[in-house]
C-alpha cells in the first residue's frame, strides 16, 4: 500500500499500480489473510504470489492473495497447504516465529528430499515378458 504520504518507495506510479492490485484483490477476495484469516489493516497488506514467482508462477491477479506482510515473508516459497496451518499456529501464539519458520523449512525440505530421492534411485529395468520361459526345456 502506499504510505501516509501518498508515495512508494518505487513512485507515485508504482505507488497507484500496487493500489490498483490491491483494490482488485480486495473486491474480488475481501480483506481476509488467505494464510491466516484474520482481518489485514492497509499497511499490513500484501499480494502474496499463490505460485510464487520464482517456482514459474505469474504476476497476474489470478495468482495474487492478500495476505499480512509478517505471514507472506514467513510462508516464502513452501506450498500454501503446508504453510496455512503452520502460519495460524504462529499467529494464534501457540509456537514462535523462529519455531514456524523452522517448520516451514523442515517441511518444504523434507518434500525437496523425498521427491529428489524417489526421482533419482535407480529402477530395475522391465522385465521381458518372457523372460520365465527362457529356463524351460522344451
Amino acid at each position: 500500500m502506499m504510505n501516509p504520504a501518498g508515495y512508494s518507495r518505487f513512485g507515485l506510479v508504482a505507488a497507484r499500480r500496487a493500489e490498483k492490485l490491491y483494490l482488485a484483490i480486495i473486491d474480488r477476495d475481501g480483506t481476509a489473510c488467505h494464510l491466516c484469516g484474520e482481518e489485514t489493516e492497509p499497511m499490513e497488506r500484501s499480494a502474496d504470489h499463490v505460485v510464487p514467482s520464482s517456482l514459474g508462477g505469474s504476476d497476474r491477479l489470478l495468482n495474487r492473495k492478500l495476505a499480512h506482510k509478517k505471514c507472506d515473508g514467513l510462508r516464502g516459497t513452501t506450498p500454501i497447504a503446508i504453510a496455512r496451518p503452520i502460519i495460524r499456529w504462529y499467529r494464534d501464539g501457540w509456537i514462535t516465529r523462529v519455531e514456524a519458520s523452522d517448520l516451514l523449512w523442515r517441511a518444504k525440505n523434507a518434500r525437496a528430499d523425498f521427491v529428489t530421492e524417489h526421482e533419482l534411485t535407480p529402477r530395475r529395468p522391465a522385465e521381458s515378458p518372457l523372460a520365465r520361459y527362457e529356463n524351460c526345456v522344451a
